[in-house]
């Protein structure tokens, strides 16, 4: 559940700082609206291939961004 948490509060401070909607994160990174939903409350892990997508999507070190990963 930790993880699912600082998941969720990754996407929306990255939504925040592009002042954009679910669907238009969605759009942006090829996901359906439901799945950026189900990250945002948790309900739903981040995938790694979803991570590096975004991180690729909006010009972030992905091993900074999501450092779990790298371990």
């Amino acid at each position: 559940m930790k993880r699912q948490t600082v998941a969720a509060r990754r996407i929306r401070k990255l939504m925040n700082e592009f002042e954009m909607s679910g669907v238009e994160f969605a759009d942006s990174v090829g996901v359906s609206p439901v799945t950026v939903s189900r990250w945002v409350n948790g309900r739903r892990n981040v995938q790694a291939g979803a991570v590096l997508k975004i991180a690729s999507v909006y010009g972030l070190d992905w091993k900074e961004w999501w450092p779990e990963l790298v371990a």
